[in-house]
């Protein structure tokens, strides 16, 4: 019985010996690196995986492997406000010169802008409207040294990307409410529910020699103190129709303008700057939109041709055609497309 007791001693002294030398011989386990938590690899893979879908292959066509890479990749965006003229006299995108820097798109405003420019649903992809391209904004895309350019125009629901000789033009009527949205937040003082709406006496004062004798003391006072303003889309032919303005086939009318942007329309359409006193152009006149002010039983039409910067203006018997500054047609064509 001793000899028994010993031997079952001894087995259990070994296998306890096995066990603990196969034990130190096993590699430690690996502790991930500070703030890794085993997934630095691979999240921002997962979540473009999510946000950005696969891609439509007219976008891939329109962008070609190399841009179409660089949308998807890139590190940063950059943001900015920009003149819609060109002038390489000045610090300038592509010539655009550069109004102010705003801030570096967040890493969900960057989906955000990634995501729209490869949705197919983002663009008229059948064609591209003839309209004077005035972008107000430029994005710049950047990974390593690579850089392009994103140049929006609101006022002509337009978007450009530039990179090196390559310009790829696109309506983007479906998804302007979208990249408006995008640019709010980028730039909120420009947005327009913070614009101030300035007193009419001192708007009065601010109203120059120069205009009056431009649009006349008649136009001016309608102007300044409008009690409703109307915007309609018009068939730049006048033709004898039951619903035209002034001769013009009225095509879709907006809501009147939200005091706010009244407030825009009037330091647009009274400003100096808005206007070239100094020439004529000679174009064939054809609106594509009006704007209707109305104040008491007096009214004071506007008739605006975008690609060729021109405004008429119509009051009773008068007709005044009006040269404008690109800038000046172009914040007077986001009125107007607003609520169309």
């Amino acid at each position: 019985m001793r000899i028994g007791k010993y031997w079952r001693v001894l087995g259990v002294v070994v296998c306890c010996g096995v066990l603990l030398t196969q034990s130190c011989q096993q590699e430690p386990e690996k502790t991930p690196p500070d703030g890794a938590n085993g997934e630095s690899g691979t999240i921002l893979d997962e979540v473009k995986e999510k946000l950005l879908p696969p891609v439509d292959p007219d976008i891939k066509a329109w962008l070609g492997e190399g841009l179409l890479g660089l949308v998807t990749t890139a590190e940063t965006i950059r943001s900015y406000q920009i003149v819609p003229k060109k002038d390489m006299s000045q610090q300038h995108l592509s010539g655009y010169p550069i109004v102010q820097h705003g801030p570096d798109l967040t890493l969900e405003q960057r989906f955000r802008f990634q995501r729209l420019l490869l949705d197919r649903q983002s663009y008229r992809m059948e064609s591209v409207k003839k309209c004077l391209f005035l972008p107000e904004y430029a994005f710049i895309f950047s990974k390593g040294e690579t850089e392009f350019a994103v140049f929006l125009a609101p006022s002509c629901a337009q978007i450009q990307l530039t990179a090196g000789e390559a310009a790829l033009l696109r309506d983007c009527d479906p998804a302007l409410p979208k990249f408006r949205q995008l640019v709010e937040e980028l730039f909120p003082e420009l947005a327009p529910g913070s614009k101030t709406v300035t007193p009419q006496a001192d708007r009065d004062q601010e109203i120059s020699t120069r205009i009056t004798e431009l649009l006349t003391d008649a136009v001016v006072n309608i102007v300044a103190a409008p009690d409703r303003v109307t915007t309609y889309q018009i068939f730049p032919k006048q033709q004898a129709t039951d619903s035209n303005l002034h001769g013009y086939p009225v095509l879709k009318q907006a809501p009147a303008l939200a005091p706010e942007d009244v407030a825009e329309f009037q330091s647009v359409v009274l400003s100096d700057t808005s206007y070239r006193f100094d020439s004529v152009k000679k174009c064939l006149f054809l609106p594509e939109y009006a704007m209707v002010v109305v104040r008491g039983e007096t009214e004071v039409t506007l008739l605006c041709d975008v690609n060729c910067g021109q405004v008429t203006f119509l009051a009773g018997s008068q007709s005044i055609l009006t040269n404008w500054q690109d800038q000046g047609i172009a914040r007077l064509r986001t009125l107007m497309t607003n609520g169309l």
